[in-house]
C-alpha cells in the first residue's frame, strides 16, 4: 500500500510538472496575438503609447527567464521546490493581468513588466520543473523534458484560436501598410485587443493551478536544490511500515542499511523491498548479510559505477568546449525561434491575405514541434542518437530553412506551412538538446547552477534580437533577417561538429 502510494505520488508530481509549464505557450503564441497588438500600438491605444518598439516585449520576457532559473537554487532551498514555483505563478499571472491596461498606455512599461517580473518568475517556474523531473526520473530527464515543454505548445493551439475568434471573427484582413510592416486598422478588431490578453491569462493560470495542486517535491533531487540544503546525486525514497525500514532507489538501485551492524547494501539492479526488524542481532545473520553485500558488491559494482554521471563544477563547465558549442547552438535555434513567434504572420500577411489560413499555421506550429519533440528526446533517451547529433540535425534543417524563407510566401501559401511547419520540427530540438546537455553533459550536482549557464542562450539572443532587428528589416529588409539567421546557423553548425561532446569520458581521465 505504501509503495502505491508512493507512486501515485510520483506519476502526479510528474503529471504538474508538465501542467506548471504552461506560460512557456507565450512564445507559441505571441507571434499571432503580436499581429493584433502591433496594430493596436499604432492605431487605438493612447498618444504616444509607442514609446518602444514592440519587439523588446517577447526580447525581454525571453532574456529574464535566465536570471529567474538562477535564483531557483537559493528559492528551492528556503522554500521547497513546489512552493517556489506557486510564488512565480502567481507573479507571473498578474503582470499578465496588469499588461492587458499598460499596453494602453505605454510599450516601454509593458516590455519593462514582461523582462523585470514575468520572464524571472518564468525561468524560475521552468528551473523548478526541470529539478522536479530530474528528481523524481532523472533516467527518464530527455522524453519526461520534452513531453513537459510540450504541454504548453499544446496548450498554445487552444490559446491560438480562442485569441483569433474573439479578435477577428469576421476574418477582416490587414489592410494598411507603413514601409514593410501591415497592420490592422479596423476598430471592433483593435477594441477587443486587451480583452485577449486577459483571456491568456485566464487560462495559464487555470493550467497552472492544477499543475501545483499536483506536484510534490521530490524525497531528495538530484541537484543542490533541496529545502535543507543537502547534495544528493541519486533519488530515494523511504517507506516506513511498523518498525522495518524499506528504502527502493527509483532507477532501480537498492540502498539497504544494516541498523545492527551498520552496513550498506547499494548494488542490486532491480527494485528489493526488505523488511529488517531492529531485534535482530544474532550473529548468524551478521555474517549471512555481511557476505551477502561483499557478494554483491563484487558483482556490481562496476555497471553502478558506469551509470553515474561525473559531475562538472560551474567553473568547469564555463572551460569546456561543449558548454561553448551547447551555447551557441541555443543562441542560433532560439534566433531562429523568435523570429517565427514574431514574424511568422506579421511578414507572410503581405502575400498572404487570410487571416485564419496564417492562425491554423500558428496552430499547427505547436503540433508538429511537440510530435517531433517526443520522438526526438524518446530517441536520445533510448541511445538512437546522441545530444551531438540531435544539435546537427537541428542547425542543419534550419539554416537550410531560413535561407529560403523569404520566397516561400510569394510562391505558394501551401509551401510556406510546410516551410513554417519544417522549423518548427528543427526548432523543436532546442528543447531537448539545451535542458538535457545541463545533466547528460555535466552531471547531477550543481544542476541548478548549471542550468542556468546553458540557458544563457535563450538571455543572449533574447537580448540582442530586439537591437538589431528592427535596424535590419527597415534598412536592409526581410530577405537579409531571414539570411542572417541561416547564415549564422551555419556557421554554428561547424563549430558543433569540431567539438566533442564526450564530456564524461574527459572528466574521468
Amino acid at each position: 500500500m505504501a509503495v502505491n502510494r508512493a507512486k501515485t505520488k510520483k506519476i502526479c508530481a510528474l503529471l504538474g510538472a508538465h501542467f506548471a509549464l504552461a506560460p512557456l505557450s507565450f512564445v507559441w503564441i505571441y507571434g499571432n496575438l503580436s499581429a493584433y497588438m502591433n496594430s493596436y500600438f499604432h492605431f487605438a491605444c493612447y498618444p504616444q503609447c509607442l514609446d518602444a518598439d514592440s519587439q523588446w516585449i517577447l526580447g525581454l520576457y525571453v532574456a529574464g527567464q535566465f536570471p529567474g532559473v538562477l535564483l531557483v537554487k537559493p528559492l528551492a532551498r528556503r522554500l521547497g521546490l513546489r512552493w517556489t514555483g506557486v510564488g512565480a505563478m502567481l507573479l507571473n499571472n498578474a503582470v499578465v493581468l496588469a499588461s492587458a491596461w499598460s499596453l494602453q498606455f505605454s510599450v516601454a512599461w509593458t516590455a519593462a513588466m514582461y523582462g523585470i517580473i514575468m520572464g524571472p518568475s518564468v525561468g524560475v517556474t521552468h528551473g523548478v520543473v526541470v529539478n522536479l523531473v530530474s528528481g523524481w526520473a532523472p533516467q527518464w530527464s530527455a522524453i519526461l523534458m520534452a513531453t513537459a515543454t510540450s504541454f504548453p505548445t499544446l496548450l498554445s493551439i487552444a490559446q491560438n484560436q480562442m485569441i483569433t475568434a474573439y479578435v477577428n471573427p469576421e476574418n477582416l484582413k490587414a489592410n494598411t501598410v507603413v514601409g514593410p510592416e501591415t497592420f490592422f486598422s479596423q476598430p471592433q478588431l483593435l477594441d477587443r485587443v486587451p480583452g485577449a490578453v486577459v483571456l491568456m491569462a485566464a487560462t495559464t493560470f487555470g493550467m497552472q493551478l492544477v499543475g501545483y495542486i499536483l506536484v510534490s517535491d521530490p524525497p531528495q533531487t538530484t541537484g543542490d536544490v533541496t529545502k535543507n540544503g543537502q547534495v544528493n546525486s541519486l533519488q530515494d525514497q523511504t517507506v516506513k511500515s511498523g518498525d522495518s525500514d524499506v528504502q527502493m532507489l527509483e532507477n532501480g538501485v537498492h540502498h539497504q542499511k544494516d541498523k545492527a551492524n551498520g552496513t550498506i547494501n547499494t548494488n542490486c539492479k532491480t527494485p528489493l523491498f526488505v523488511a529488517r526488524k531492529d531485534n535482530i542481532n544474532n550473529s548468524d545473520h551478521h555474517a549471512e548479510s555481511k557476505d551477502y553485500n561483499t557478494q554483491n558488491k563484487e558483482e556490481h559494482s562496476k555497471p553502478a559505477q558506469k551509470d553515474t554521471p561525473v559531475s562538472w563544477k560551474p567553473s568547469e563547465v564555463l572551460r569546456s568546449p561543449a558548454y561553448y558549442a551547447v551555447l551557441l547552438f541555443g543562441i542560433a535555434l532560439e534566433f531562429g525561434i523568435l523570429l517565427k513567434a514574431n514574424f511568422y504572420k506579421e511578414f507572410a500577411q503581405r502575400y498572404i491575405q487570410n487571416d485564419r489560413y496564417l492562425t491554423l499555421i500558428g496552430t499547427l506550429i505547436p503540433v508538429t514541434s511537440v510530435c517531433s519533440r517526443i520522438v526526438l528526446g524518446l530517441s536520445v533517451d533510448k541511445g538512437y542518437f546522441t545530444l551531438k547529433d540531435a544539435a546537427v540535425f537541428g542547425l542543419s534543417i534550419n539554416s537550410i530553412l531560413c535561407l529560403f524563407w523569404f520566397f516561400i510566401p510569394q510562391v505558394s501559401s501551401i509551401l510556406y506551412l510546410f516551410l513554417v511547419l519544417g522549423l518548427a520540427m528543427a526548432q523543436c530540438l532546442f528543447w531537448v538538446v539545451v535542458p538535457c546537455s545541463a545533466i547528460r553533459l555535466f552531471g547531477p550536482d550543481h544542476l541548478a547552477v548549471n542550468f542556468g549557464l546553458v540557458q544563457a542562450c535563450v538571455f543572449l539572443s533574447s537580448f540582442v534580437m530586439p537591437i538589431v532587428v528592427p535596424p535590419i528589416v527597415r534598412g536592409l529588409g526581410w530577405f537579409w533577417l531571414f539570411t542572417c539567421c541561416g547564415i549564422f546557423s551555419l556557421i554554428t553548425l561547424c563549430f558543433v561538429v569540431a567539438t566533442s561532446f564526450d564530456t564524461q569520458q574527459r572528466k574521468q581521465k
